[in-house]
């Protein structure tokens, strides 16, 4: 019972990342929260909406009498003075269509809400991760490693993809708590035992692969600063790569480190899609193997049609969700690691320099250099710069030109 207990906290360990992320955003309010799920709630209500509509349709063309004696629809039937059943039809029809547009439209909405959101988390943490590297002191900048500093930029997509996976796996778990709801209405023990078989089979593979997922995407993650790490040694020493021919040797570490990551890479995006086409072929073979043991009586067939509709209405809404949920949650496993360097770079305590306003150097007449000499240690005899005499007067310009290792630098800094 412990064991399982651990893995169910391991598994939310990610989440608590994320919403710790998310408290760095400072202009975070509480209005936004309200209507993302406003907008959610709106749309899993239209989604379960429409199954109840096509089950009542059905059902009100197999059986005009199924709804004799029932309030709710004698109310209907009043309201809209309904006379025959081909009329009760048809309005159907138009609710089922009208539905129909309102679940694609408020869908929509929600889908433009979170592209938003997901914008927003995405430039205000990535623009905190430059802010830490940009307005920190000169020395703290190279005494970090610059590699894994310019990973963040490689990181930062696959966690913006995250966010946008979390916040549709729980528009996800909504309309799955919804439909739920109304196919339990339709046959509760049919939608139950679907339910629990397909969570159980996704649970097992979670916990199953969840560890290798993980591994691929530590792999990942340090593939991606190897690569870095091989480039920039690459453009650095790319005179010496040439005089010596080491071209193979670099060519060869480059694609020993890449192809880890694609194979890495890919073999996570295996494990997301593989369980959905197994789990759909077992349960629409299910429902063949019901029709097939009760096809010598057309009877039980017409009772067991609205069960077998369940099961075809799990496969093609419940499924596909519960996927969604699974492979949303391996993917942000994929990420873990990635979210954890972020986080952890944005605790790392850094002195951040204040923005300050140079104001430029004032004086009258002129700049004057008199016998300006310097070496690089005091006892150097060998001296880059040797008395040098140099006088800029108010309003001229002046450009300073010479080789490579002239000291040219050295001399601007005098001034």
């Amino acid at each position: 019972m412990k064991k399982i207990f651990e893995k169910f906290s391991s598994a939310v360990d990610y989440y608590k990342m994320i919403l710790e992320l998310i408290s760095f955003i400072n202009n975070l309010k509480p209005i936004y929260i309200i209507l993302f799920f406003l907008i959610l709630l709106l749309s899993a209500f239209f989604e379960i909406s429409l199954l109840g509509f096509l089950f009542i349709l059905i059902k009100a063309f197999m059986d005009p009498s199924y709804y004799d004696g029932n309030f709710f629809f004698e109310f209907i039937l009043n309201i809209f003075n309904i006379k025959s059943n081909s009329e009760l039809i048809l309005y159907l029809c138009s609710f089922f269509s009208l539905t129909c547009v309102f679940a694609g439209f408020t869908r929509l909405i929600l889908l433009k809400l979170i592209e938003k959101y997901v914008v927003v988390f995405a430039k205000e943490i990535t623009a905190m991760c430059y802010q830490r590297i940009i307005y920190q002191d000169y020395k703290n900048l190279f005494n970090n490693n610059v590699n894994d500093s310019l990973s963040i930029f490689i990181k930062m997509p696959i966690i913006n993809n995250s966010f946008y996976v979390t916040l549709n796996m729980i528009y996800n778990f909504v309309t799955f708590i919804f439909i739920f709801g109304i196919l339990s209405y339709i046959s509760f023990k049919i939608t139950l035992l679907a339910t629990l078989f397909f969570f159980t089979m996704y649970l097992i593979i979670i916990f199953t692969f969840k560890k290798r997922v993980f591994k691929n995407a530590s792999t990942i993650s340090n593939e991606q600063s190897n690569n870095i790490k091989i480039a920039r040694e690459t453009y650095n020493g790319f005179r010496d790569i040439l005089i010596n021919n080491y071209q193979n040797f670099y060519n060869n570490i480059f694609l020993k480190s890449y192809s880890n990551l694609v194979s890495k890479s890919e073999n996570n995006r295996f494990l997301l899609g593989a369980p959905r086409p197994i789990l759909e072929t077992l349960l629409l073979a299910s429902v063949g193997i019901i029709i097939a043991i009760n096809s010598s009586s057309y009877s039980a067939l017409e009772r067991l049609l609205p069960n077998i509709a369940v099961m075809a209405i799990a496969s093609q809404r419940i499924l596909p969700i519960l996927n969604q949920l699974y492979a949303g949650h391996m993917s942000n496993e994929d990420a873990a690691p990635h979210t954890n360097f972020i986080l952890n770079f944005l605790k790392t305590p850094t002195q951040i320099l204040k923005k300050k306003r140079i104001k430029p150097l004032k004086f009258k007449n002129k700049i004057s250099l008199k016998n300006v000499s310097f070496s690089y240690a005091p006892n150097e005899q060998t001296m880059i710069l040797k008395n040098i005499n140099l006088d800029i007067k108010v309003g001229s310009r002046i450009g300073i030109i010479g080789k490579s290792d002239q000291a040219k630098v050295h001399l601007q800094i005098s001034y």
